[in-house]
């Protein structure tokens, strides 16, 4: 996929923070397994809790070094070493510090072009690929909550592992969280068929850090709440509505990022934030203001699929501009929801 697309979707998130985390609700049995620091966590049949209140290391003072997993198809991952820093007031920085590939053991110093990438992706990777919990309402009604018996070593800390199992069969979770102060130190994806997608283990956390030296995160791109109608003309267009979201999906957010200039070629963007309380679902449109434009055939818009870092993003124009449907969801959804816009 072209590094433009990369750069929308870093654009995107500059525009989302954090969900706020559920509060309590009732919850059923089940049970799944977990890796971390190569150990099994064992996938005995969990206890029902209530949707659990995870602090987020982005909140806290803190150094850590953690490892970003994405697997394939044949259950093989390429692996990604990183270095995060907060400073619990809302600075953060993400950097990459080795890479191994896929299905590899051995740890290679990045390229320079991983790097700049992940300079680029820094606040998308933070506030869309990790994992944050939505409203308790949501997390009620799409999930069910289980605590796996026991505790387990996370970065040398005492943690619980918790899963969260999908009622709509959309890919369930695991979390690890220490056993004290819920910080989330670990996560798992899972696609439909129970498969891991993505695994973000925490190898070391300092509580203590030293950020001397640390740049920062700096949006892009400036950003506002989109107020409907009244912001069209920065648009050139009136975005589109989905006809069809998956169940348990809401509309969280909508943004409009002051694109215009830094892309070459395309407008500002209008970007929805869906979810389900944990799946994220972004829908962003785009007026295309040079060509070349994606092809389209007797009236039929033409839809592009790529994966970027274990998301999902199907790609194409429609009669207003560019549409970008990005999500971890399966294909098949990316494919129905681009469907509806048009």
């Amino acid at each position: 996929m072209r590094s433009k697309l990369a750069l929308v979707l870093s654009l995107l998130t500059l525009a989302f923070g954090a969900c706020e985390a559920g509060s309590q609700a009732d919850t059923q049995s089940g049970s799944q397994a977990a890796t971390v620091s190569g150990q099994t966590v064992a996938a005995a049949t969990g206890v029902a809790i209530s949707i659990p209140a995870f602090t987020y290391q982005e909140s806290q003072n803190l150094q850590t070094t953690r490892v970003v997993s994405i697997y394939d198809s044949g259950g093989f991952a390429q692996r990604f070493e990183e270095n995060f820093h907060s400073d619990g007031t809302g600075q953060v920085a993400l950097s990459v510090d080795s890479y191994a590939g896929l299905g590899s053991a051995v740890w290679s110093v990045p390229s320079a072009q991983l790097i700049a990438s992940y300079y680029d992706r820094q606040t998308y990777l933070l506030k869309y690929r990790d994992l944050h919990l939505g409203s308790s309402t949501s997390l009620h009604r799409n999930f069910r909550w289980t605590e796996q018996p026991g505790l387990v070593q996370v970065a040398g800390i005492d943690c619980k592992s918790i899963h969260a199992h999908s009622v709509e069969g959309l890919g369930d979770f695991d979390f690890l969280v220490t056993a004290d102060t819920n910080l989330l130190l670990g996560w798992t994806t899972y696609d439909v068929q129970g498969n891991p997608q993505m695994k973000l283990e925490t190898t070391a956390v300092d509580f203590t850090p030293d950020h001397n030296g640390i740049l920062w995160a700096v949006p892009a791109v400036a950003e506002q709440a989109y107020s409907g109608s009244i912001d069209d003309p920065l648009l050139g267009f009136s975005p589109v509505t989905p006809q069809y979201l998956p169940p348990g999906f809401y509309t969280l957010e909508k943004r409009l990022l002051l694109a215009n200039g830094v892309l070459g070629g395309l407008g500002n963007i209008q970007a929805t934030l869906y979810t389900d309380g944990i799946h994220i679902l972004f829908i962003a449109q785009q007026k295309v203001l040079a060509p070349p434009a994606l092809s389209r055939v007797s009236g039929a818009t033409l839809v592009k699929f790529a994966k970027i870092g274990g998301i999902g993003v199907a790609e194409g124009d429609g009669p207003n501009g560019r549409v970008y449907v990005v999500s971890q969801l399966p294909t098949e959804e990316l494919q129905t929801i681009f469907g509806s816009m048009f």
